[in-house]
């Protein structure tokens, strides 16, 4: 894997760009499986998440295709201009959405002469633009440029709209999804030739669409997720979906995983003409064999079991992935109820330790320390007092190094103490479960007010 992500790497370094009809030629070329190519794609999206980003400039066929769907929405009638001035967005009735919508349906639509006379006017300022040297002149033609293309925009805002509402319910509201289409409308105007035969409402819908479809994963979610993870996941959600209404029940993940990778690769052919230093190689990039393994013993047939298992269980931890994407996220000051007088931690049940016994621990670890360090009554150590649990200056010191009651507060391993006392790992350790049994003898004063904690002490030592 390395070596080919490596290869790969090596190649766009060389690319003044990167877009995805790139990346697809070069998986052709190294035959980069499912598996590896949603490794690659993770590894490459940080360091080329702008150039993966781009939207692509629409071909012939792209825009032949767009034209003649049949769901496109670029001719308004008088009934279109009144169904604009009555759309509602969820939540808010009469205000800036049926506004903006009001004000954009009194704008008239442009006719075909008019299109082609101002795009033909931005044609030629933008070559005068390249032709003049002089800094005023070029200026004058950028604000003349802007006007034009303004007035272009303000014409073409309800093909936007006819666009953008077919996104809503995805993640953004829908003057977000507004927005952002106006953006793909003003990169139409920039990039749209008037020679190419289309009508402009045609060019213009291609980079609406992809202005809001790429701003939904960019934009819609809390936690921001690659746009590649982004369509993995529609087509997971899609599966599901899928997958409820055939079984009548919710898919497992193992029928999920079968349902979107449900391409088998051929891997008998693939081994078949590599040698035997290449096959390691090729298990070895897939994470199935180590440096050291031998696989003289494999036959194919159990070398192709092994590549198909791995497959499996890559499918099954991305579904798995997939899975835990697809939970919505939701903040803990949400309001609850009909009143909204609650919010949803309020519910939600703490399962950290009680107050108390984290009290009472501090407390304990308190005494203890001080008792290790002979910092109580002396009485505690000798006499009748302590005749049930007396302890040694070494088992109080054994302890103090074992748990931490030290100058560096850091618990030492048996064979740091028993180097200093140059005592065997084994010694130490009988010293130590002598000493603790003190500790836990409630005959002893030690013993018996340590007992009186009501955590489980056990936990201390």
């Amino acid at each position: 894997m390395k070596d080919v992500l490596t290869s790969i790497k090596e190649e766009l370094l060389k690319m003044k760009s990167v877009d995805s009809e790139t990346l697809n030629n070069l998986f052709n070329k190294y035959e980069v499986t499912e598996s590896e190519k949603e490794e690659i794609m993770n590894y490459l999206s940080e360091e080329y998440q702008d150039d993966l980003n781009k939207d692509k400039e629409p071909t012939q066929e792209d825009l032949f295709n767009l034209e003649n769907n049949d769901d496109l929405d670029d001719d308004y009638t008088d009934e279109d201009e009144q169904e604009l001035a009555i759309i509602r967005a969820d939540g808010y009735k009469q205000d800036t959405v049926s506004a903006y919508f009001t004000a954009i349906g009194k704008i008239r639509l442009l006719t075909t002469e008019e299109e082609k006379e101002l795009f033909t006017k931005l044609d030629a300022i933008k070559l005068k633009i390249k032709d003049t040297k002089d800094e005023q002149e070029i200026a004058d033609l950028k604000n003349q440029y802007e006007e034009i293309k303004k007035y272009v925009a303000e014409h073409n805002l309800r093909l936007v709209v006819s666009v953008a509402k077919k996104y809503q319910g995805k993640g953004l509201d829908l003057l977000d999804l507004i927005q952002e289409g106006n953006i793909g409308l003003l990169t139409g105007i920039d990039k749209f030739d008037i020679n190419k035969g289309f009508k402009f409402s045609t060019y213009a819908t291609w980079w609406i669409r992809q202005a809001v479809s790429r701003a939904i994963p960019d934009k819609a979610r809390t936690i921001r997720i690659p746009v590649h993870t982004y369509e993995m996941l529609v087509k997971y959600l899609k599966a599901e979906k899928h997958l409820i209404q055939v079984l009548r029940r919710d898919p497992t993940n193992k029928e999920i995983s079968a349902y979107l990778f449900n391409k088998e690769e051929n891997y008998a052919e693939q081994i078949e003409s590599l040698s035997k230093e290449e096959l390691k190689k090729y298990l070895k990039d897939k994470h199935i064999i180590k440096e050291k393994d031998n696989i003289d013993h494999l036959t194919n047939e159990e070398i192709v079991k092994m590549l198909e298992k791995k497959d499996y269980e890559n499918n099954l931890h991305r579904t798995e992935e997939l899975k835990t994407l697809a939970q919505d996220i939701v903040s803990l000051q949400s309001p609850v109820g009909e009143d909204e007088d609650s919010i949803l931690m309020d519910f939600i049940m703490d399962d950290s330790e009680d107050v108390e016994d984290i009290i009472e621990q501090r407390q304990l670890r308190k005494f203890l320390d001080k008792f290790l360090n002979k910092e109580l009554d002396k009485s505690i150590y000798s006499g009748k007092q302590a005749k049930a649990g007396q302890f040694s200056d070494r088992e109080l010191d054994v302890l103090r190094l074992r748990f931490g009651f030290c100058e560096d507060n850091e618990p030492h391993t048996l064979e740091e103490i028993g180097n200093k006392y140059h005592l065997t790992r084994e010694r130490i350790r009988q010293i130590e479960e002598k000493a603790i049994k003190k500790l836990q003898n409630p005959q002893n004063k030690v013993g018996k007010h340590i007992k009186s904690y009501s955590i489980n002490n056990k936990s201390i030592y």
